[in-house]
């Protein structure tokens, strides 16, 4: 009597763990599936982004050239609607040359996540518009205005 209980309790022990097992696996299902939606989605997106046809931008050192690129990139992404999540892995993609090796440089740095649109800005402002050429600029109207 007391051999078949141990065998029973042992059962009960082993059918547990199954569940358990179960259990994390179809949570794991779960998240792989959250994960490949989401990847649908940014893709989906960028692909209709892609339609708009933006400019690349290479990292030239014209600030103008920086600034515009910035502008026209958020432009589109108004008109499009693109979701603030998913913004900043989008306008990456249209990153080459020096600006891309900028960008790895950034997204290379330990405690640091650029996700939102206005730290992007801000980030790629400070590189491609620095505050020596935004003095600058200031200067130049204001030496306009006394013209």
């Amino acid at each position: 009597m007391a051999e078949s209980r141990n065998k029973f309790n042992g059962n009960v022990g082993v059918i547990l763990a199954i569940q358990d097992m179960a259990l994390v696996i179809r949570e794991n299902s779960n998240q792989d599936r959250r994960h490949e939606i989401e990847e649908d989605r940014v893709m989906r997106t960028q692909g209709e982004f892609h339609k708009t046809k933006p400019t690349i931008f290479k990292g030239e050192p014209n600030p103008r050239v920086a600034k515009e690129w910035l502008r026209q990139i958020k432009r589109k992404m108004d008109n499009q609607r693109i979701p603030e999540d998913i913004r900043v892995v989008i306008a990456c993609t249209y990153l080459e040359g020096q600006a891309y090796l900028w960008w790895e440089s950034i997204m290379s740095m330990p405690n640091i996540e650029i996700t939102t649109w206005e730290a992007f800005e801000s980030i790629f402002l400070e590189k491609y518009f620095p505050s020596t050429m935004k003095a600058m600029k200031a200067r130049e109207f204001v030496r306009q205005l006394n013209c």
